[in-house]
């Protein structure tokens, strides 16, 4: 259920970014070839189409701290160019913003493929007890703001919208590169994509509003650097209100 609900999130955010997408493109009507092109698409795809990229050899020391999200492989679905692959096992490699799939051919067992990152609209991924949605930031769907990437998204509505970056601080021990997951917290402000990462950028936004969100936040009883992804989204959803 809940790695359903993310697909549907991915769609919806897919669905968004497609249309700013093509309302930047001519606005003629479609060609036959493109029309042919589809059809061919609809009736003969390719099931192994994602696998597009070449092979991703790990870097990090085995025994150490490594680069991936929750530090291991999950299971999840990818969309590119609107169509879905699911149940697919994947790495998110925070340290070089690359999406690996271990395919699930015979012909690639025991391989890691780095995905061509261009082809990649979304992504989804599932582990024990976490899940995560990720869409594509690229040219194509420029934010102003934001540097072409994968990022979460945690909170949309009509007015704003609240944006993850996972990323890895390294650091070395005994000569050998350990990576820890660090984030950053982007949200859309009168058509821009703020750093609000600490709470003093975050308040520096809304001073006339200050007392009102520090007081918000009190009810969560943690520190703002270390609320979870429901609490910042109701924080968020709360600023909203303001």
């Amino acid at each position: 259920m809940r790695l359903n609900l993310l697909c549907t999130l991915c769609t919806l955010f897919g669905i968004s970014m497609l249309v700013n997408s093509q309302n930047h493109s001519s606005s003629g009507s479609e060609s036959d070839k493109t029309k042919a092109m589809s059809l061919y698409h609809k009736t003969f795809d390719n099931p192994l189409t994602y696998i597009n990229g070449r092979e991703y050899k790990p870097y990090h020391y085995p025994k150490n701290p490594n680069p991936y999200l929750h530090h291991s492989n999950g299971t999840g679905c990818i969309y590119i160019d609107g169509k879905k692959y699911d149940e697919k096992q994947l790495k998110y490699d925070m340290n070089t913003d690359e999406l690996i799939v271990i395919p699930d051919y015979f012909k690639f067992s025991n391989v890691y493929i780095q995905i061509n990152k261009a082809i990649v609209d979304s992504f989804t991924i599932e582990f024990d007890k976490f899940a995560y949605a990720f869409v594509h930031i690229n040219k194509e769907n420029k934010k102003p703001g934001l540097a072409d990437g994968f990022y979460q998204p945690i909170y949309k509505s009509n007015k704003t919208e609240l944006l993850l970056k996972h990323y890895t601080v390294t650091s070395l021990t005994e000569g050998v590169t350990d990576y820890k997951h660090e984030s950053k917290r982007y949200l859309l402000r009168s058509g821009y994509y703020q750093d609000i990462t600490t709470k003093r950028k975050l308040l520096s936004l809304f001073p006339s509003n200050k007392k009102d969100i520090k007081k918000e936040m009190r009810t969560y009883f943690t520190s703002y650097k270390n609320l979870n992804f429901e609490q910042l989204a109701n924080l968020i959803q709360f600023i909203d209100s303001l």
